[in-house]
C-alpha cells in the first residue's frame, strides 16, 4: 500500500470519527424542558445556554428548551412541546407544571415524562404517583443539602460559638433537623436561629453567617461583609460578593441526575442541588478548606 493511499485512509478514517458520532447526536431523539420566560431572566441566559450544552454533552443526546410565555394556559404547553418534537426523548416539567404534564400525558400516553419537584411535594394519594403511570417523579435532596448548609454555616462561624441566622420559608422540620445535624457535626457548634421572614430578624454582632432558603432575601441589599448561603437560582453574577455558596436546586441543576435515573427505569428519587462555591479568594484558607469536601 503507497504512502498516498494511507494517507486517504487515515482521512477518510478521521472524518468518520467526526461525523459518526455527531449524525448520531443529531438523530437521537431530545430531551424537553419546559421553562417560562421569567426562569431566564432569573438564571441567566448565558448560564442557561451552557448548562444546556454540558447536558448534552454529557446525556450524548440533544437537550432542547420549551420556552413558554409567563401566563401561557397550561392546555397551551403540549402544543408548544409539539412543535419542538413529536417524539421526544422524554419531556421534563417543573412542578409548578404538574398540570400541564397531565395534559400532555393523555395525549401522548406512551410519552415519558418527568416531573422535577425541587422542594415541594405532590400529595402522597396524588394520581400522578401511581407506579404504572409512566411519570417519573424526582425532587430535591432536603437531607442533604442542608446538612451541607449547616456544615458550611458552622465552618464560617470559625469556632466563634456565634449566632447563625437561617431564613426558611415555609417551615420546614425535616430541613431544620437536617441542618442542626450538620452544624452540630462540628466541635463547638453556634448558636441556631430560625426565621421565616425578614421582618422578625434583627442583627446582632453575634451573627457569623446568614442562611437564605425562601424567605429573607432582603438582606442581600444590607451593607454587611457577614458570609450568606443562599438557595437560589438567581445567576451568581448577580448576587452581592459576600454570598459565599450557594445551593441550586433548579429544573437544569437536577437534570442530569435525572437522566440517568431515568435511564436506569428509577421511577421516584431524590437529587442534591448543585453546590457552589463563590468568592474563594474572599474566604480563610482553613474554612475553603473544609466547605470544599462539600462539593
Amino acid at each position: 500500500m503507497n504512502i498516498k493511499r494511507k494517507i486517504l485512509i487515515c482521512i477518510i478514517s478521521l472524518v468518520l470519527a467526526v461525523f459518526i458520532p455527531i449524525f448520531v447526536f443529531n438523530t437521537r431523539a431530545p430531551v424537553l424542558i419546559v421553562f417560562e420566560e421569567s426562569f431566564i431572566l432569573i438564571y441567566g441566559q448565558k448560564r442557561l445556554d451552557n448548562d444546556i450544552s454540558r447536558i448534552s454533552f454529557n446525556s450524548f443526546r440533544p437537550v432542547k428548551t420549551v420556552i413558554i410565555a409567563n401566563d401561557s394556559g397550561d392546555d397551551i404547553i403540549p402544543y408548544a412541546i409539539a412543535e419542538i418534537s413529536l417524539r421526544p426523548y422524554c419531556v421534563v416539567f417543573p412542578l409548578r407544571f404538574k398540570n400541564a404534564a397531565f395534559f400532555y400525558r393523555e395525549q401522548n400516553p406512551a410519552a415519558r415524562v418527568i416531573i422535577l419537584e425541587g422542594r415541594g411535594s405532590i400529595e402522597e394519594n396524588h394520581s400522578i404517583l401511581n407506579p404504572d403511570s409512566g411519570f417519573f417523579i424526582y425532587r430535591t435532596d432536603i437531607d442533604s443539602d442542608f446538612y451541607k448548609a449547616g456544615y458550611a454555616a458552622a465552618a464560617f462561624d470559625n469556632d466563634r460559638k456565634g449566632t447563625i441566622a437561617v431564613f426558611l420559608y415555609p417551615d420546614n422540620e425535616q430541613a431544620k433537623n437536617a441542618f442542626i445535624r450538620g452544624v452540630t457535626s462540628e466541635n463547638n457548634p453556634p448558636q441556631v436561629r430560625f426565621y421565616t421572614s425578614f421582618s422578625d430578624f434583627s442583627e446582632n454582632t453575634g451573627t457569623t453567617c446568614v442562611v437564605l432558603c425562601g424567605a429573607g432575601y432582603e438582606y442581600l441589599e444590607e451593607k454587611t461583609d457577614i458570609p450568606i448561603i443562599a438557595f437560589t437560582w438567581l445567576d451568581p453574577l448577580l448576587t452581592p460578593e459576600n454570598v459565599t455558596i450557594i445551593f441550586d436546586d433548579s429544573p437544569l441543576a437536577l437534570l442530569n441526575r435525572a437522566l440517568s435515573m431515568i435511564a436506569t427505569g428509577e421511577e421516584k428519587g431524590v437529587i442534591s442541588s448543585n453546590l457552589t462555591i463563590l468568592n474563594k479568594t474572599s474566604i480563610a484558607r482553613e474554612i475553603l478548606q473544609k466547605i470544599k469536601i462539600l462539593q
